[in-house]
């Protein structure tokens, strides 16, 4: 909601996710803080500082606590996600558009959403029957 909220009001931001690790060793569940529960990708030409950190502050990554894209292709008319299958897990996508509204929801492998330049922004949130969820980036049709 807070995202949203900035995005609306003009801001350029991005959504990450991260864990909060506490339990290294033992026990890994889903009741412990465990490492790996939440990360991000970044998609840049080469394994470099400077490309990595070009696409991070150009919001070319997206964050997951789980589920994993193959590919996020943003245009000026399109947002297109690739969801890579695991199991039987269904999946729904979101599209979110300015004070976090609903724009269009998906349960498609191959979601897409047709911009008509009347959003601020529009961004995606893709989420697996298991509870797991990934954020990709805002597409901004207003210039910032």
């Amino acid at each position: 909601e807070v995202w949203d909220i900035l995005l609306t009001l003009g801001r350029r931001v991005y959504g990450i996710a991260v864990d909060d690790a506490h339990h290294f060793q033992g026990e890994f569940s889903k009741d412990r803080v465990n490492p790996g529960r939440g990360w991000v990708v970044v998609k840049a030409p080469e394994k470099s500082g400077p490309a990595l950190m070009e696409a991070l502050e150009e919001g070319r990554f997206y964050a997951s606590t789980g589920v994993v894209l193959t590919d996020v292709v943003a245009t000026d008319s399109r947002l297109e996600i690739t969801i890579e299958p695991r199991g039987d897990f269904k999946y729904t996508t979101t599209f979110v558009g300015t004070r976090g509204s609903v724009l269009a929801i998906s349960h498609d492998l191959n979601p897409a959403y047709e911009l008509t330049g009347s959003e601020a922004y529009v961004r995606a949130r893709v989420e697996d029957s298991g509870g797991s969820v990934a954020w990709v980036q805002p597409v901004f049709t207003d210039g910032r």
